[in-house]
């Protein structure tokens, strides 16, 4: 290889040999790949109404707990709480 000139003539007799090397396979394509991306999306919404619900619970909790305190207040009576 280290004479090499860019003549192939000498090559010519191996050729079939050198062709047999060049055989390609090639995979069909996964069909998976929409089942994937569905997947991802419920988990996407699914992550984000769970985000909601936690969000929306803890403000309901800190508010209970915010009018608890007030009624313990001395001198306060808590009749009614609306959230506004």
């Amino acid at each position: 290889m280290a004479s090499f000139k860019g003549d192939a003539a000498p090559f010519e007799s191996v050729r079939p040999d050198l062709e047999a090397c060049l055989r390609s396979q090639y995979i069909a394509a996964k069909k998976g790949g929409k089942k994937v991306r569905a997947w991802i999306a419920i988990t996407t919404a699914a992550a984000f109404l769970a985000a909601l619900l936690i969000v929306g619970v803890r403000g309901e909790l800190r508010w209970r707990k915010f009018v608890q305190e007030l009624n313990a207040q001395p001198g306060l009576a808590v009749t009614a709480a609306h959230k506004r």
